[in-house]
This record gives structure tokens, C-alpha cells and sequence, in this order.
């Protein structure tokens, strides 16, 4: 029996690039799709918004009828010094312009 052997290597983290290299006028938005609780959720993005230095970040959980195959989903809009804002249970197509609206 042959053993399979998978190399993997760090690949730059494109986010984290575009917010150190914004201009004024810029505002940076990362998305993580996470696993857990609500409260784990949000424990990570808030560490990720933190360590990639974005203006916001979107998290959605990666459950049961949520996440990429799924056509609902929930989601959490984080800003840095602000108390996150839940939107959804809701059709993702329904989801943007609360988002936006989170945002702006």
C-alpha cells in the first residue's frame, strides 16, 4: 500500500495585503466562513478582522442548511468598536443590501 502524501505550502493572504496597502478613501471588507458555536464564530472573525486590519468582516456559519452549498444563510457584520449585527436566517440573494446597509 502506497502512502498518500499531500504537500501544502502558506499562500499569501491577498485581505490582509489590500487593507495595508488602502488609501484613504478605501475601505476593506474580509468574509470568513467559520465552524462552532455563535460565540466561537464570532470569537474568530473579530481575531481575524483584528490581524488583517479590515474595516469590517462578514461571518457566516458553516452549518447544516447555512454556508457554501446552501442557498440560505445567516451571517454577522462586525466592525471594529461596534457590537456585531446579525441578518438572516434569510436567501443569500436577500442578504447584500442589509449588509451594505451594516456598512455604510
Amino acid at each position: 500500500m502506497s502512502k498518500l502524501e499531500l504537500p501544502l505550502r502558506p499562500v499569501p493572504d491577498i485581505v490582509a495585503r489590500f487593507a495595508a496597502l488602502k488609501a484613504e478613501n478605501q475601505f476593506v471588507i474580509a468574509f470568513a466562513a467559520e465552524s462552532g458555536s455563535e460565540s466561537e464564530i464570532l470569537a474568530r472573525a473579530r481575531l481575524k478582522m483584528a490581524q488583517k486590519k479590515v474595516d469590517a468582516i462578514i461571518a457566516n456559519p458553516v452549518w447544516p442548511g447555512f454556508g457554501p452549498d446552501s442557498d440560505d444563510n445567516q451571517v454577522w457584520v462586525l466592525r471594529p468598536g461596534k457590537e456585531p449585527v446579525k441578518l438572516g436566517p434569510a436567501p443569500k440573494t436577500q442578504l447584500s443590501l442589509p449588509i451594505l446597509k451594516c456598512l455604510f
